[in-house]
């Protein structure tokens, strides 16, 4: 009799894990891991357990204008950015076959635009460090056509100037890279690290950004993706009408971490 009463619970937890999986969880795939957030970062709750800032809200605007200061004084002159732009299409288009690099840096005309925007009116430093890792790349990739520029007369000393505050301001920081556009900017940093033959600063950094990307739901915002999928059939032409469905921000979250992680 006893062992009968002693095995209902067990009945009921094995019942419990055949049930099959809900959105509403907060373990589905579909869900950002709101518990490890917490866990980790306690400064995302206020005293009643809500959420209150973002974590690059939680920067000071000080702190943020210093770091952009700083990240602004090492772009070029307008004039050397001409020629930059002009050079930066064919680098850029071998990245994107060889790293599906589609990072929304710009080239030619639209790194003029970048710059022009950046120079005038940005105030946060991720906007700033994705051009200036773009026209780093530009010069590290297109050495004979920029080695004339009036405002980068050491290349390496640039390269390496760019590469050291980028990490320290960015990269290093766990507030700015734990979102999209961070990562994005620290994934760029991996490329510039690459054509330095930085080998163990290109690992170490990829890890670092591969754990930031699973801690803000990449992966399962991807799979909740490929879930969703339906079987192909011959006479479906839009195979991909099924990410319709799906929020931009899943889709932006599966695209960065199936094209570059």
């Amino acid at each position: 009799m006893l062992k009968s009463v002693k095995a209902a619970p067990t009945e009921t937890a094995h019942f419990d894990r055949q049930q099959s999986p809900d959105s509403s969880n907060p373990s589905s795939p579909a869900n950002p891991p709101t518990h490890l957030l917490r866990l980790l970062d306690n400064d995302l709750l206020d005293s009643n357990g809500h959420e209150t800032t973002t974590p690059s809200a939680r920067l000071s605007t000080s702190t943020m204008s210093k770091e952009s200061a700083a990240l602004l004084k090492l772009l070029p002159s307008r004039e050397d950015m001409v020629i930059i732009a002009a050079n930066s299409s064919d680098w850029l288009s071998w990245y994107k076959v060889l790293f599906s690099l589609n990072i929304a840096m710009g080239a030619g005309p639209v790194m003029l635009e970048n710059y022009d925007k950046v120079t005038q009116s940005a105030t946060h430093p991720v906007p700033i460090a994705i051009l200036l890792l773009a026209v780093t790349l530009t010069v590290q990739q297109a050495p004979d056509a920029t080695s004339m520029l009036q405002s980068i007369p050491d290349s390496a000393t640039f390269i390496k100037d760019v590469s050291n505050l980028v990490e320290k301001v960015v990269v290093s920081n766990d507030d700015l890279i734990a979102d999209l556009e961070g990562i994005r900017c620290a994934l760029l940093f991996i490329r510039l690290q690459l054509g330095r033959a930085r080998v163990r600063k290109t690992w170490l950094t990829l890890r670092r950004v591969i754990a930031v990307a699973e801690l803000i739901g990449l992966p399962r915002a991807a799979t909740a993706l490929h879930l969703a999928e339906p079987q192909p059939r011959p006479d479906d032409l839009q195979p991909e009408r099924h990410r319709q469905d799906a929020s931009a921000d899943q889709q932006e979250k599966a695209e960065v971490w199936d094209g570059y992680l």
